[in-house]
């Protein structure tokens, strides 16, 4: 399983919350299976044009929540550099 950390897409909720939030990780037990390796994996990307900027900002579930006033200042963006931070999460089924 693959969820987003803390800080993913800190910049880009920057740029078009007033009060932007941090993402609460959860605990993901599941039912039937162990938790046996978490990674992190943290970084920034680099979007060169609001055409990018758009287009991820579409795969998130920001898009269904942000203001008409947020997402104008989103468009006036010419770039952005956002961080991604995520976690991988590996199971194995209990016996």
């Amino acid at each position: 399983m693959v969820i987003p950390g803390e800080k993913h897409l800190w910049s880009l909720k920057k740029a078009v919350y007033d009060k932007p939030y941090l993402n609460e990780v959860k605990d993901y037990a599941l039912d039937g299976f162990k938790l046996i390796e978490k990674e992190k994996i943290s970084g920034e990307i680099f979007l060169p044009c609001n055409e990018d900027i758009a287009n991820l900002f579409t795969m998130t579930p920001y898009y269904y929540k942000t203001s008409e006033e947020g997402q104008r200042r989103l468009n006036s963006l010419s770039e952005l550099t956002t961080e991604i931070e995520f976690e991988i999460l590996t199971y194995r089924k209990d016996c």
